[in-house]
């Protein structure tokens, strides 16, 4: 059984924070301003992304990218750039108090977005959530991605002037792909994976570990062991949870043969 394992370690909400947020699941005012109160002082970066090409393999990556597999498919669709942080399901889920949700959100766009910072204020009181766009964001946190797209086309349906921000696009191709990735590695198509990887290297980075997992098994089955050592080492060398570093290590062992984890 794959483990999926999200790291969690939010900048802005400290341990006793989390400890709190276990026993109520309402974020009240306080529990906001505790996280503002605690946050660091600068933003926390994100890890350069793993730079897998197709031949030979480059392990060199530009400091702001992830683990990059060089494109195999010209034809495949371009991620857009984003332009600035759609914050709209963040403050709708701390308007609920839903602390998880809050906690998952901050992730999720500090993995988009690696220099930015949450408000200030998250219950600020001039913030009015269209339904819709939460609705949108439910159907994206669900996975429902094909019932993400729908609502958005009936929305500029039935409002021709809206258009869906480029974060939200950028969330469902990066969500739509990781579904791509998982199903063909679940099924053994290992060649599918490495290039799905290719052409999204978004995928591959610390907060998306399972992604990376699974790119390095389907280097291993495919006898390219000098590749999936360059993914585990990658982990090692960027990644800094522990569990998941160990969980590296024991996924390696059982996967190639024994001369070949010196590197790791």
């Amino acid at each position: 059984m794959r483990a999926l394992v999200y790291t969690i370690g939010l900048g802005v909400i400290s341990a006793a924070v989390l400890t709190a947020a276990a026993d109520n699941s309402r974020l009240g005012v306080e529990t906001v301003a505790q996280m503002r109160t605690e946050a660091p002082s600068a933003p926390v970066a994100a890890a350069p992304p793993l730079v897998v090409a197709q031949a030979p393999f480059d392990m060199a990556p530009p400091a702001e990218t992830a683990l990059v597999l060089a494109q195999t498919d010209p034809g495949a669709p371009a991620v857009p750039a984003v332009p600035a942080v759609d914050e709209t399901a963040l403050r709708y889920f701390a308007q609920r108090g839903d602390t998880a949700r809050v906690e998952r959100e901050i992730e999720r766009l500090r993995a988009l977005h690696p220099a930015w910072q949450p408000p200030d204020n998250l219950l600020s009181q001039d913030y009015v959530p269209d339904p819709d766009i939460i609705a949108i964001w439910d159907l994206y946190s669900a996975g429902d991605f094909a019932g993400a797209r729908a609502a958005i086309a009936a929305k500029q349906l039935a409002n021709p002037g809206f258009v869906p921000s480029t974060d939200l696009l950028q969330s469902l191709v990066i969500g739509e792909a990781t579904q791509r990735l998982r199903i063909a590695s679940d099924a053994g198509e290992n060649q599918t994976v490495i290039s799905i990887a290719a052409n999204n290297p978004q995928l591959l980075t610390c907060q998306s570990i399972d992604n990376l997992w699974r790119l390095a098994e389907a280097f291993a089955r495919t006898d390219n062991a000098p590749r999936a050592i360059d993914a585990y080492s990658y982990i090692l060398t960027h990644c800094s949870d522990s569990e998941e570093r160990y969980a590296t290590l024991q996924k390696a062992m059982q996967l190639l043969p024994r001369d070949a984890l010196d590197p790791l």
